[in-house]
């Protein structure tokens, strides 16, 4: 089974570090705020408050753990490199719980479709610290079991982001259906299917067991 998974996962995993760097490169548009088109066309009033705060917060944040997830996903660490495994582990909770969810948070209150959309970026944002934390947590009780499928669920809300801009994409190109009602509903999906997709995952491959007297994955 895992040798079926194996180019399913890839094609995952490479399609999210295409996207993330994409996000990136875009992000680096934000640091010289244009206020005459784009996302920043209407906030130029908010960004000298607390709207900065939190874009910064999550543009400078998201990029970084969306790799460190991808890292930890493929490169197995938990099996030959346990301590660098934790650190980037630590790493990813603390850009999720202290910048990348309150951004969202703070960005929820200035989003485009309004209130409809600003719920749905709240919620997220806010599931988002709480699953991330209670990986944590099972990590620090040593049920790894637990803990796997915690941060799962919390990197699957993590590409929420990269869910956005395909879906937006699907509805442009191919439906075609623009506009607020668009959005919105993207912005639902964005991160409902990433959950239901992860749940479904979980239930139907609980593949791996883990000891607790030991820092290893066994099959």
């Amino acid at each position: 089974m895992n040798n079926l998974w194996w180019p399913v996962k890839f094609f995952f995993v490479s399609l999210i570090l295409l996207v993330t760097i994409l996000i990136g490169i875009k992000s680096v548009d934000y640091y010289t705020p244009d206020f005459s088109s784009g996302y920043l066309s209407d906030k130029k009033a908010a960004f000298q408050g607390i709207f900065a705060i939190g874009l910064y917060a999550h543009i400078a944040s998201t990029p970084l753990l969306l790799l460190l997830g991808a890292a930890l996903l493929v490169f197995k660490l938990e099996f030959y490199y346990p301590t660098w495994h934790r650190m980037a582990g630590w790493l990813y909770a603390i850009l999720v719980v202290v910048l990348a969810a309150p951004g969202g948070c703070i960005l929820s209150f200035y989003s485009y479709g309004g209130i409809s959309s600003g719920i749905a970026f709240f919620l997220a944002s806010m599931v988002w610290v709480l699953i991330t934390v209670n990986a944590v947590q099972w990590a620090r009780r040593k049920n790894f079991v637990e803990h796997r499928k915690w941060m799962l669920r919390s990197f699957a809300l993590a590409t929420s982001a990269i869910g956005l801009r395909i879906i937006l994409f699907i509805f442009h190109e191919y439906i075609p259906w623009q506009g607020t009602q668009a959005y919105i509903c993207g912005v639902w999906l964005s991160f409902l299917l990433p959950m239901g997709l992860m749940e479904f995952y979980l239930k139907k491959f609980p593949r791996r067991k883990y000891s607790s007297s030991t820092s290893i994955y066994k099959a």
